[in-house]
């Protein structure tokens, strides 16, 4: 699905991060948005499989170094997957949002390297979201 902002986005972005962009889109339109409204209806914030394929796509994990499980991304990739997923839903954008800059981001700043071996790669996979605890 082609969105009018696509038009004015790739230019600015290189092809690699466009083809990511790209991939989270298709994504939410898949996964997110025919279920969104049932979600919400049921009283679910984000559902385990909706989370596990967030994980799966390795959006917890964009802003992580390779070395600890991540995808070794910048602020950029961060930002075209929350402009990918916020499309649909803000909710399901902030959440490998919220665990990027709340979680991951203050043990890559301030962890010493055992609690970034011992943390990083848990939370690069979605299996936890900082400080709030397991995903």
């Amino acid at each position: 699905m082609t969105r009018r902002m696509d038009e004015y986005l790739k230019p600015l972005v290189d092809e690699g991060a466009f083809e990511f962009y790209k991939a989270v889109c298709d994504f939410g339109a898949e996964r997110i948005a025919p279920n969104l409204l049932k979600w919400e209806r049921e009283g679910l914030l984000i559902p385990p499989d909706a989370m596990a394929g967030m994980a799966e796509m390795g959006l917890f994990g964009i802003t992580v170094e390779e070395q600890y499980g991540g995808q070794g991304g910048s602020l950029t990739e961060l930002v075209l997957m929350g402009l990918a997923t916020g499309y649909h839903s803000q909710s399901v954008a902030i959440t490998p949002g919220a665990g990027a800059s709340l979680g991951i981001k203050p043990l890559q700043m301030f962890g010493t390297e055992a609690q970034k071996t011992a943390h990083l790669p848990d939370l690069a996979a979605g299996r936890g979201i900082g400080p709030a605890g397991p995903a």
